[in-house]
């Protein structure tokens, strides 16, 4: 049986594209290669062939793009540039790994929704966190009913601020799309799916929904409906100010079938490696809440809430219940926190998940299993947790707020 590999172009090689070549290029070697390169700064193009000492560089991403060397194409450039460069790629008819957001703009977002909806090659966004197994248990265990059903979700995220990007692109909300569009878009996704959005999926002339295909039309499920916002910039002072992105916000918004949910973001809320991030989930039968430790806060750290230690055994459960490894090593314990309406519990219910971090940018949970699951699906034909129809809807909430705050007004969606 002949070997085949996947041949990937990289477009945009600063730190997230050098991770993505150090991911399929070594880690997933067997099954891919990095064939081609592309991108202007040299010091970065130097680091990139460390890896990949073979690939061709383009000084031109279109060329790269139509170069019959590449079968697939992985962007990691500006997010003003996503779009763009993802419809040249789907005009070539190459396979694409497009790094979010969707766009910065709600008119972005349909035309690359409506181009991924006519093409039969592989369109997967880079929403990471979905191919965690650690938020997959919340979603499973959202799924099976343990909440009842689902009324509200939350993200509360305090952290350092943006790391330098070329030119500050990423400070400049006209080329970003705002702090929410970039940053904040891997929350809104994982609330989305863990409420039920089923995003959107094309139909076929008779009105059969397909994979390829036709007009985009909502399914039946979950969808965000409207969003009000504010925000502002405090501290962060790097581009004019007219144009500088916000540093700190809260969004509150409302799905089509009265479930809630509420953002709020920081990033000036704490200093490197300090950094806090928490979601939940609650529904009319009880509620999930993620904890996330490093690895030098002991087993017995204080419940936020409570102030009790947390059990060191998942409490009221069977040994190894609700607990599951990722992989053979972990550097950190990750355990998601349930509550039962109706129990009078006084500790939680603890799931604890051993989940690596990857390897590469930012070390997000799911990164590794993310490039398996993009070769899985264009090598295998496996369907990916991350197409545009299921992540489009977390961009344009994040497009959504990003108005509501510049207008001082609710935004509605659709």
């Amino acid at each position: 049986m002949v070997n085949v590999k996947l041949r990937i172009g990289f477009l945009g090689i600063g730190a997230m594209g050098i991770s993505h070549v150090q991911q399929w290029h070594v880690k997933l070697a067997a099954r891919s290669t990095c064939a081609a390169l592309c991108g202007r700064n040299e010091a970065n193009l130097k680091r990139a062939l460390a890896v990949a000492p073979d690939a061709k560089v383009f000084s031109d991403e279109r060329e790269l793009i139509h170069s019959p060397l590449v079968d697939a194409v992985a962007i990691s450039t500006p997010n003003f540039t996503h779009v763009p460069l993802a419809l040249e790629t789907l005009r070539a008819g190459k396979h694409l790994f497009l790094e979010k957001p969707c766009g910065i703009t709600l008119d972005e977002c349909s035309r690359l929704l409506d181009a991924a909806s006519h093409t039969d090659r592989v369109v997967m966004i880079g929403h990471e966190l979905r191919y965690s197994p650690y938020f997959q248990r919340i979603k499973a265990l959202v799924d099976a009913g343990e909440i009842g059903r689902p009324r509200m979700v939350w993200t509360r995220e305090f952290r350092g601020p943006f790391q330098p990007k070329s030119q500050n692109w990423i400070q400049d909300a006209r080329r970003s799309g705002g702090m929410l569009v970039d940053k904040n878009c891997h929350q809104f996704d994982l609330m989305n799916w863990w409420v039920g959005g089923t995003g959107i999926l094309p139909v076929q002339k008779g009105g059969t929904p397909t994979t390829t295909g036709g007009t985009p039309v909502p399914l039946p499920g979950v969808r965000p409906a409207r969003v009000a916002a504010f925000g502002a910039s405090a501290v962060m002072r790097v581009v004019d100010p007219v144009h500088q992105v916000n540093d700190h916000a809260t969004v509150s918004y409302e799905y089509d079938n009265g479930v809630l949910g509420t953002l709020q973001i920081c990033l000036f809320g704490r200093d490197f490696p300090d950094e806090e991030l928490e979601m939940g989930i609650v529904g009319d039968a009880g509620s999930l809440q993620t904890r996330i430790r490093s690895p030098r806060q002991p087993a017995n750290t204080p419940h936020p809430a409570s102030g009790h230690p947390l059990p060191s055994s998942d409490e009221g459960r069977g040994k190894g219940e609700g607990s599951f490894s990722a992989g053979s090593t972990s550097d950190g314990v990750l355990e998601i926190l349930q509550w039962k309406l109706g129990t009078k519990q006084k500790e939680p219910i603890v799931h604890r998940v051993e989940s690596k971090r990857g390897e590469g940018w930012g070390n997000h949970l799911g990164f590794d299993e993310m490039h398996a699951a993009f070769l899985d699906a264009v090598l295998d034909g496996k369907r990916p947790l991350t197409t545009v129809a299921d992540c489009v809807d977390a961009t344009r909430i994040c497009i959504a707020a990003e108005e509501s705050i510049a207008q001082r007004s609710q935004v509605e969606l659709w």
